[in-house]
């Protein structure tokens, strides 16, 4: 999937899709790309919390 990669939004909506598609691997990888961009997003942490 080619995202913006400094495109918050982008990355953290296509983890959320992801992870409710059962892709944790892919979820994992855009949630921590949007923490990058956004540290201690709550959002982010939770996804990535249950991405595990």
């Amino acid at each position: 999937m080619a995202l913006y990669p400094f495109d918050y939004d982008a990355n953290h909506m296509a983890a959320w899709n992801y992870l409710n598609l059962g892709k944790t691997a892919e979820a994992r990888t855009l949630f921590n790309k949007a923490l990058l961009l956004k540290p201690g997003d709550s959002s982010a942490l939770d996804g990535l919390g249950r991405s595990k």
